[in-house]
């Protein structure tokens, strides 16, 4: 749960607790001790730090004036590990320590993943995807599962309350003894993290260098000083970071440039064998057109229709054609001449 603005703070925070608490007992109610399982809104108790720049500032903004502040970290140069519940609705900008001032860099996008466990906190993790990458080197995530069990000693870093003022929101970070359960990384101890420390991560030396183990998600207590956090295992949610994470691995380096030489020539291929044009087939020559039967003359033809009789009579004489038609009953007759 992001830490509210100026604008109705006391009355925010409430129906965000509230909302939570139902959230929470739909998914099978506290699970020790009675205590309210509620999202996390800066680490109550610790120190300033300066050297984790790829830890950053998750900021919402809402309504009018409206303003809620998680912490996220860098796990590639577009992509920012944060908790679901700090995602929300409203424009999400992230804060990097880019250099003198703040860089302010635009979310793209919001990835989530589904619950891995009977508790709907187990799903309370998200990823950023920014609009331009940070020029700030990421922090590894842990995948190995045996190396999440092994974790005894941990460290958060956030953005949270350091008590009641809400204003004072700079990044701190605390050690802490640890254990770990099914879903979950805890805190042996209470009063570790606050409101505002919510998506931060939870780190941890694994192969001699500190990873990302688990996502700051709620606390067991509704006051920061009372309740032990709990923190979302990323090794529980490994299909889900393993793109964003393969994402971030550098091309392979190209090879060392080298001088360049020439093949050697190969002949050129022989040409193919052109036949002799007398080898060709000739082609058949085309049909020669068929002389029609001289007709003889003269003819004679006659048509009848029942109730009319024509008769047509040619002949040739001198190379010069006659023709004659006559019909019967009508005393019509006709000659035409033909050179």
């Amino acid at each position: 749960m992001a830490a509210f603005g100026k604008a109705s703070v006391a009355f925010g925070v409430a129906v965000a607790l509230a909302g939570l608490w139902t959230t929470y007992h739909r998914a099978g109610g506290a699970e020790e001790d009675d205590e309210t399982e509620l999202a996390v809104p800066i680490i109550l108790r610790g120190r300033e730090t300066a050297s984790d720049p790829a830890v950053v500032k998750v900021q919402r903004h809402h309504g009018r004036g409206g303003l809620g502040v998680c912490t996220g970290t860098l796990i590639a140069p577009r992509f920012v590990l944060t908790a679901r519940h700090c995602t929300g609705s409203g424009r999400l900008e992230v804060l990097v320590d880019e250099g003198a001032r703040p860089a302010r860099i635009a979310v793209t996008r919001t990835h989530v993943d589904r619950p891995t466990g009977r508790s709907e906190g187990s799903g309370d993790i998200a990823v950023l995807e920014l609009a331009r990458a940070a020029s700030v080197s990421p922090i590894p995530v842990n995948l190995d599962t045996r190396a999440a069990i092994s974790v005894r000693d941990a460290r958060v870093v956030g953005f949270g309350l350091t008590g009641s003022r809400f204003e004072d929101e700079k990044k701190r970070t605390v050690e802490f003894a640890s254990r770990t359960t099914s879903e979950f990384i805890e805190s042996d101890r209470r009063g570790v993290v606050c409101y505002g420390d919510s998506g931060g991560p939870t780190l941890a030396m694994i192969d001699g260098r500190e990873q990302v183990v688990a996502v700051t998600s709620h606390m067991t207590s509704t006051r920061c000083s009372n309740g032990r956090v709990r923190s979302v295992r990323t090794d529980r949610h490994r299909a889900f970071l393993q793109p964003f994470l393969d994402a971030s691995v550098p091309p392979p380096a190209l090879p060392a440039p080298q001088a360049k030489i020439d093949p050697p020539s190969a002949p050129a291929p022989a040409p193919a064998p052109v036949p002799s044009p007398r080898a060709l087939p000739r082609p058949l020559p085309p049909p020669a057109p068929r002389a029609r039967p001289a007709q003889p003359f003269p003819r004679e033809t006659v048509a009848s229709n029942g109730h009319a009789h024509a008769h047509a009579h040619a002949s040739s004489s001198n190379g010069r054609t006659r023709v004659s038609v006559r019909v019967d009953g009508t005393g019509a007759h006709a000659e035409a001449y033909a050179d």
